[in-house]
């Protein structure tokens, strides 16, 4: 079984990029915690910041789908930034 609350843990107090990412997928699948996509976005967003790709992939993957319903430059600015960072 696996224990949500002590991975949540972990990431939160760890600092390093890699934590953001996984702590997002965390947010985005509900896992652990109540299932939020902004804070998701928000985590990987801090990832990708700090070179983490696989967070700039997920951040700019959000940003797309976001995009497709708000139709505005701003979003879909970010998730060209986000999936040339990937």
């Amino acid at each position: 079984e696996q224990n949500y609350d002590a991975a949540k843990n972990l990431y939160e107090n760890s600092g390093i990029p890699a934590a953001f990412y996984y702590l997002g997928n965390l947010y985005k699948q509900g896992l652990g915690v109540e299932a939020d996509a902004d804070k998701a976005l928000e985590l990987w967003e801090k990832a990708a910041a700090s070179g983490h790709k696989k967070a700039a992939y997920k951040a700019g993957k959000a940003c797309f789908k976001a995009w497709k319903f708000k139709n505005d430059e701003k979003t879909a600015g970010k998730a060209r930034q986000y999936l040339q960072q990937a």
